[in-house]
């Protein structure tokens, strides 16, 4: 019995071990078939979340046009406004403060048409198809292609992007090398004109909600003539029009104010600092990985506040504040794939010695 015994456990075991082979052949096969180096549990739970990532892309990829034509009608509703309410208004009470404004205004005015047209119509910037690039410092996992240093896949383009920043819906198009400037400086111009339009017409909103406001509809819109004799109806519906237009343009200006002055202090943080958004988040992680091993992190590409700027904002080559106060269409200093860092030059600061 004994014998037996050992002879029906050997041939278990036996058996056991067989199957565990051909559980490793096949999981090798497969393996082999299907490798990939990056496959982690982050890589599995992008595969696991790629559904939902795709309905929202394609969704904001959607609505890209039409937050598009939102701010264009919001900035032209809000400009119509002031040309028909503010401007006879002004001239009405000082014919030397309506130069000025005019003057400002329309200075304003050009810049946020120049760079926000420039912003949506320029390209951020593609690494290179069909040819060597020798700059790449990983491969990217959705366009399985080189990448070059600061580059960055969106997944609403589908496409990886030189020094991407984010995607921006309202521009319906990638923030990066190539048009960061552009989308910064028409945030900067169209919250200047905001403030602008808050300056002065916070008189003619007072003048409406404190002083006689018939009084200021026909002074300030010209709309009505106190000698031609218009009816009742006519009155009231041009008050209550001329009241809606005041409330629409004073709550559109305060939450533009207020979204649009913490967007620009968060880049404005960003680009004296020397990166992205997305890099800003990679930074904090290098950093708090790093002190936790007692070591100090320092992002390659910071500067210094003033030499980040001037990066920024191209002023190279003989170009001034000139180039930022009026529309200038000159492209960012680099090529968007080579990209000097602090420790080249610290490394050149070494070799000198």
């Amino acid at each position: 019995m004994a014998r037996i015994y050992w002879t029906v456990s050997s041939c278990g075991q036996r058996l056991l071990e067989t199957i565990k082979k051909k559980c490793h052949l096949i999981k090798y096969t497969i393996c082999s078939l299907f490798y990939n180096s990056f496959l982690d549990i982050y890589y599995i739970g992008d595969i696991c979340m790629e559904p939902l990532i795709w309905f929202v892309d394609h969704f904001t990829k959607a609505l890209g046009p039409i937050f598009v034509s939102g701010v264009i009608f919001l900035t032209l509703s809000v400009v119509a406004i002031a040309y028909i309410i503010g401007l006879p208004y002004w001239i009405s009470h000082s014919i030397t403060v309506t130069i000025v404004a005019v003057t400002i205004g329309h200075w304003l005015l050009v810049n946020i048409i120049f760079h926000y047209y420039m912003a949506f119509k320029t390209s951020a910037g593609f690494p290179p198809e069909g040819i060597l690039i020798q700059e790449a410092v990983s491969i990217c996992k959705k366009c399985i292609a080189p990448k070059p240093p600061r580059t960055h896949h969106c997944s609403v383009c589908d496409h990886c992007i030189l020094k991407m920043d984010h995607h921006c819906p309202w521009l319906n198009n990638c923030i990066g090398h190539f048009n960061h400037r552009y989308f910064f400086l028409f945030c900067v111009y169209m919250w200047l004109g905001v403030i602008f339009l808050m300056f002065f017409g916070w008189s003619i909103a007072w003048d409406h909600f404190f002083e006689e406001g018939k009084e200021q509809i026909n002074s300030a819109t010209g709309f009505m003539n106190r000698s031609t004799g218009e009816n009742n109806t006519q009155k009231s519906l041009l008050s209550s029009l001329y009241h809606f237009c005041i409330i629409y343009a004073s709550l559109l200006c305060i939450g533009v104010f207020f979204t649009l002055g913490a967007l620009i202090m968060w880049h404005a943080r960003l680009i004296t600092r020397g990166e992205s958004s997305i890099e800003a988040h990679i930074n904090k992680k290098e950093t708090a990985r790093l002190k936790a091993v007692g070591q100090i992190y320092r992002n390659p590409y910071n500067f210094g506040p003033k030499r980040n700027w001037r990066l920024f904002l191209g002023l190279a080559h003989g170009r001034s504040w000139r180039h930022v106060l009026l529309p200038s269409a000159h492209l960012p200093e680099g090529d968007g794939l080579h990209w000097g860092s602090v420790n080249h030059l610290l490394s050149e600061g070494k070799d000198n010695r």
